[in-house]
């Protein structure tokens, strides 16, 4: 039952949509809201909101790329590439939370654990279809 719900093709569409909509379309048309909910209102210069932008373009490229998993590759090798995406997702996120935080930069507080639960749910697809049937 578990292996149904946890199939590595359905986790990568998932995260590829949700990522897409939510921090890609989000960031091109929020940077500077974006910028201000994270150094702080009033704390914004004009670069600020570029990079906060800028990274829209980049998400909506993780998108693709999860995308391109899910539809060009299959069996073993889909569920290898889906554990190595999402485990390398997880760290990403993982490690530039601990540096914007140290930098004064805030990353939404709890809010963080959204994405690193979904990669963590993407890592599972594909640890559970690891093996050939």
């Amino acid at each position: 039952m578990i292996k149904k719900v946890f199939k590595p093709f359905t986790w990568l569409i998932i995260f590829a949509v949700i990522n897409f909509i939510a921090a890609g379309i989000g960031s091109l048309v929020g940077g500077e809201g974006t910028a201000e909910s994270g150094w702080g209102e009033g704390n914004v210069l004009a670069h600020d909101v570029y990079y906060e932008t800028s990274f829209g373009f980049m998400f909506i490229g993780l998108s693709v790329i999860a995308a391109g998993l899910a539809f060009l590759t299959s069996g073993v090798q889909r569920a290898k590439m889906t554990v190595l995406f999402g485990v390398t997702m997880a760290l990403m996120i993982i490690s530039v939370a601990v540096y914007s935080n140290a930098e004064g930069y805030s990353m939404g507080g709890p809010i963080i654990l959204v994405p690193i639960a979904l990669m963590s749910l993407v890592t599972l697809s594909g640890i559970l279809h690891i093996k050939a049937e």
